[in-house]
């Protein structure tokens, strides 16, 4: 399935495909995305085999990255900061 699908930045990003359970499948870059990354995806699965199924369609999907946000959860004082 990875074969099908592949992801470019600009400004260009490291990562890898990763599967969550056996339905879900993540991309996740080697370091946080910069705000303002444009993304491009494509998902190349029309007439693939994808198990005990095939696929149907293509997709792709062009987005960018928002503005830096950063969760910091303390577990003793139960606050969480966000900046």
């Amino acid at each position: 399935m990875e074969q099908g699908l592949t992801v470019s930045s600009v400004p260009p990003t490291v990562g890898a495909w990763g599967w969550v359970n056996d339905r879900e499948l993540h991309f996740r870059p080697q370091t946080f995305w910069v705000a303002g990354t444009k993304i491009h995806v494509t998902v190349d699965e029309a007439g693939r085999r994808l198990g005990s199924v095939w696929g149907r369609t293509d997709l792709t999907l062009d987005y960018s990255i928002g503005v830096k946000r950063v969760l910091a959860a303390d577990a003793v004082t139960h606050m969480m900061t966000v900046t």
